[in-house]
């Protein structure tokens, strides 16, 4: 049997990503981009579309509601971070919709993860209300710290972006600076902020 995974053509990037992950070009019907594979092969292609959905279009929709905030490489650190938070359970609700023949990678996204976007939603006013305070380059450390404490796949994730990056001046101050920080000295607006989203 073969499963049809398909995204509309306007997603240039992940459809470039697709491509090049799958190994293979694609057909095109209208507006989208149809792609074929092996029913025995979906579980090496889930990650991939876990991470169109969970990486990509998740910090573009966080992106898009604070971006006239982002003035410094540590703010593109803090939103890597919120990509990465939660996001074992966030991939197994992905993983959980993979299971179908037709697999419509935008689909899913706009019409089957509204409980993962009103999360998310929540995590951007708390985000919102961490601007307002005019946060200074330590406290956005010290809310980097909280979001990558204990979540290794997001600090290998941030710290990807540090490395691949010829100007990291400030950004590897936010990288290593959670490996020193002691988290019952963080100031009140990070600490106020995460007993919120831990709570």
């Amino acid at each position: 049997m073969r499963i049809e995974i398909s995204i509309d053509v306007d997603f240039k990037e992940e459809l470039e990503f697709l491509k090049r992950e799958l190994e293979r070009d694609c057909g095109i019907m209208g507006s989208r981009a149809f792609f074929e594979v092996e029913d025995s092969e979906i579980s090496e292609y889930e990650p991939i579309i876990e991470e169109i959905i969970l990486t990509s279009f998740k910090y573009r929709y966080f992106y898009n509601e604070v971006k006239d905030r982002i003035t410094e490489l540590a703010d593109i650190a803090i939103l890597f971070s919120i990509v990465d938070f939660d996001g074992y359970r966030e991939r197994q609700k992905v993983y959980a919709l993979c299971k179908s023949r037709e697999i419509c990678i935008d689909g899913i996204y706009n019409f089957s993860l509204q409980e993962l976007r009103d999360e998310w939603d929540k995590l951007i006013e708390l985000l919102k209300e961490f601007y307002t305070h005019n946060p200074t380059f330590n406290e956005k450390c010290e809310l980097v710290s909280y979001m990558i404490q204990g979540f290794k796949s997001c600090y290998k994730r941030v710290k990807y972006y540090v490395d691949s990056d010829k100007d990291v001046t400030d950004l590897q101050k936010v990288i290593y600076y959670h490996e020193k920080i002691d988290l019952s000295l963080c100031s009140d607006n990070v600490r106020s902020l995460f007993s919120s989203v831990y709570n």
